[in-house]
C-alpha cells in the first residue's frame, strides 16, 4: 500500500473537482436540510415528491402550505 499526500492548498481548483470523479464517496443518509431542499425543488419543477418522513415528523402540519425555496447561487455573496 502506498499513500501519496498532497496538501489541499497545493491543488488547483480544477484538480480538486476531479477527485470526486476518481474516488467514490461512501453512502450516507441525506441530512434533513438536504431532504427539504430536494423536496422543495421537486415541487418547484412540478414533480411533487412525497414529503420525507423525517421532515413530516419535524414540521407536523397537514394543511396546504405555500412553499418557498431560497437558494444561494454564488458563494462569494452573503
Amino acid at each position: 500500500v502506498w499513500y501519496v499526500v498532497i496538501r489541499k492548498d497545493q491543488w488547483p481548483d480544477s484538480a480538486q473537482a476531479l477527485l470526486s470523479v476518481l474516488f467514490d464517496t461512501p453512502y450516507r443518509e441525506p441530512l434533513l436540510q438536504e431532504q427539504a431542499v430536494e423536496w422543495l425543488q421537486s415541487a418547484l419543477s412540478g414533480n411533487h415528491l412525497p414529503i420525507p418522513a423525517k421532515l413530516e415528523e419535524t414540521w407536523n402540519w397537514k394543511e396546504a402550505r405555500a412553499c418557498f425555496l431560497i437558494q444561494r447561487e454564488r458563494a462569494e455573496h452573503p
